[in-house]
């Protein structure tokens, strides 16, 4: 088992005294490092080092053992972002796309004529916007004749959906994009005429 790589930027990583919890709050200059004991302390803490006493729990971001998360939990039976990126991960990995560590969270070789060419996957969205956003969204990048092939083909996947529905949505994602990309012109002039 490999150990969690540790994040270059120091706003990215656990910095809290052992017995305190690593909180991160975004303030108007960026983000505030605290340590605390729950999140009501690391409220209090933001509103000590804020010019303003006003605070709120949505730029309240907090350490989960691997990266920093929202401090709003979300409602009973709904995943968190975490929760969703691994399915979605995992759905993409049967589809023959392979996990990617940094902005993308997939990536995939296709053979074309002028050589391989890779597709990337970035799921955006965050916990954060819960109460404003319903949906969060799965977008692809291939680049082809000057353009991205996969941009028509984001979806959406709503934050209430349940595992199977986002697995549907993802498998249909995937299928699309291997379509898109086939039907590129690199990709055409590959494939063997007969």
């Amino acid at each position: 088992m490999t150990s969690p790589t540790i994040p270059s930027k120091v706003t990215d990583r656990p910095l809290a005294a052992e017995g305190l919890q690593s909180y991160r709050y975004k303030g108007i200059f960026g983000w505030i490092m605290i340590g605390a004991k729950d999140d009501e302390d690391a409220l209090k803490e933001a509103r000590r080092s804020m010019s303003t006493s006003s605070v709120q729990l949505e730029n309240l971001e907090k350490w989960d053992g691997t990266a920093y998360v929202s401090a709003i939990k979300p409602p009973p039976g709904m995943m968190s972002k975490l929760e969703v990126e691994e399915v979605i991960a995992t759905s993409l990995v049967s589809h023959g796309w392979s996990r990617v560590v940094g902005a993308a969270m997939a990536s995939k070789t296709f053979q074309t004529a002028v050589g391989d060419k890779v597709a990337h996957i970035y799921f955006e969205g965050n916990d954060r916007d819960l109460p404003t956003e319903p949906s969060r969204s799965l977008k692809g990048d291939y680049q082809s004749e000057g353009r991205n092939a996969l941009e028509p083909w984001s979806i959406l996947i709503p934050k209430a959906a349940a595992p199977d529905e986002v697995q549907r949505l993802v498998a249909q994602f995937a299928i699309k994009a291997d379509k898109a990309v086939s039907n590129t012109y690199a990709a055409k002039l590959n494939r063997p005429r007969w």
